[in-house]
């Protein structure tokens, strides 16, 4: 798994596709009508690490691997510190557990060092931050990456990035910027919804909301708008049982994942299993939450998920 892509010896294709005028990538998805050739590309052998491996011998292996530094076995450190180092049978098949980022983050850079920066490995380094909740360091990343590769993506991740730091209006600017609402705003449109910043939004959901009472939520709304996430969602689990309380909650939930926020039972259940359950959780809670200009909008916001 973590070394057949990077080196074996063997006979590849490669596809010539047309690119477009802003340099993304597009095909007709039909194999015959894509340009193929083959071609030989002579790799290297299996290393010790490697062989240890592939025996299930991982510890013995990382340990050769961290001996025997090079771009290889580092591409291959940071892969285990990654995904994983060991395995557990799962519902369809195994999960890799026992994750390491402040190694992986360690190796990335070390890569970086000595053999260079491509745009791969600042981006897999800028992931590595996020997952570490490290915002701060993402963000630099996110920078460089951009003047490295100036793509809609990467000004989205700093958006995202930026909203997570608790500058959520520089976020929302740049969403605004960089984004296509209609096309790409069913990532995000929770976080508008989580500020009050509706007006922008399709009319599926701007015309359900508006016609709400939402005055109980203005200070809810001041909180998410200034970074105030902590404070901004004990206000609303202190509030009194209500359609647009579970709304929000709901939103608040799927957009945010911080450890500073004790979330309830169920939902610590979901982020314990890296959100896997939250498909269920959000149409369950779609189904009951008693309000039919809420559920439009819930159900709208999934539409080409087709969770329903």
């Amino acid at each position: 798994m973590f070394t057949e892509p990077l080196y074996l010896t063997g006979d590849y294709y490669f596809s010539v596709d047309r690119v477009s005028d802003n340099s993304t990538y597009s095909t007709n998805g039909i194999f015959s009508d894509q340009l193929k050739t083959v071609i030989a590309y002579e790799g290297v052998d299996y290393n010790e690490g490697d062989m240890l491996i592939k025996e299930g011998k991982i510890d013995e292996a990382i340990k050769w691997y961290e001996d025997n530094l090079n771009r290889h076995n580092l591409k291959v450190l940071i892969a285990l510190y990654t995904y994983g180092r060991k395995a557990k049978s799962g519902e369809y098949d195994q999960i890799l557990y026992d994750k390491d980022l402040d190694k992986a983050i360690y190796y990335s850079k070390l890569l970086i060092e000595l053999d260079g920066v491509t745009i791969d490995r600042l981006s897999s380094l800028a992931d590595l931050y996020k997952g570490q909740g490290n915002h701060q360091e993402e963000a630099k990343i996110l920078k460089q990456l951009i003047k490295e590769s100036e793509s809609v993506y990467n000004h989205l991740r700093l958006a995202e990035n930026q909203v997570n730091l608790g500058n959520y209006m520089e976020g929302l600017d740049i969403y605004l910027t960089y984004g296509d609402m209609d096309t790409q705003g069913d990532r995000y449109y929770n976080i508008f919804i989580l500020g009050d910043q509706v007006n922008v939004l399709p009319d599926e959901i701007k015309e359900n909301l508006l016609i709400k009472d939402r005055s109980d939520f203005k200070e809810f709304f001041l909180d998410i708008q200034s970074g105030r996430y902590e404070i901004a969602y004990d206000r609303l689990i202190s509030m009194k049982d209500h359609p647009l309380k579970t709304f929000y909650h709901l939103m608040f939930i799927e957009a945010f994942d911080f450890d500073f926020i004790e979330y309830p039972f169920e939902v610590q259940r979901i982020f314990i299993n890296h959100k896997s359950g939250f498909l269920d959780y959000y149409v369950e809670t779609t189904k009951n939450i008693g309000d039919k200009d809420l559920k439009s909008i819930l159900m709208f916001m999934k539409e080409r998920n087709n969770w329903f």
